[in-house]
């Protein structure tokens, strides 16, 4: 079986609960829900990690899209949703900003965790869009250090 057919049957099953076309492109908050969902899926049937929570939001606005156990290591996952015509590959979206953001809310859900020995992880998912067939998912572990966000820029 080839590679990208492998790759829609499996997408497939695992869209097919949130439809397999997304919300239009120009609804950048219905299409990023729908790709975090894509992801979640993904990640719990694909890669069998533990989905513990989606949209964690602290009081000062950070926010991480998905938190997932992976074994003994928290995981915290920034999900892109773009077109396979986008310019730019989801993962470069992630700028450095971004990725403090993300950083200041894990280091917040450690906190309310009051365990500094959990071991934990950034990770960052694409979720490419094509006219008409399931996403692209692409699962990027580690995708950047603590240190990479906070001296950057």
């Amino acid at each position: 079986m080839s590679g990208a057919r492998l790759r829609y049957e499996l997408l497939g099953a695992l869209v097919g609960r949130h439809r397999l076309a997304p919300p239009p492109l120009e609804s950048r908050g219905a299409t990023g829900r729908w790709g975090e969902g894509v992801a979640a899926d993904y990640l719990r049937r694909a890669r069998r990690l533990k989905v513990l929570y989606r949209n964690y939001r602290t009081d000062h606005g950070d926010e991480v899209d998905l938190v997932v156990r992976d074994g003994d290591v928290l995981v915290f996952v920034e999900v892109r949703t773009r077109s396979a015509s986008a310019r730019l590959r989801p993962i470069e979206t992630v700028i450095t900003e971004k990725r403090r953001r993300l950083l200041r809310a894990a280091r917040r859900w450690m906190q309310l965790l009051n365990n500094p020995d959990v071991a934990s992880r950034m990770d960052i998912v694409e979720v490419i869009l094509h006219a008409g067939e399931p996403p692209e998912v692409h699962h990027h572990p580690n995708a950047f250090e603590p240190e990479d966000a906070m001296s950057a820029g």
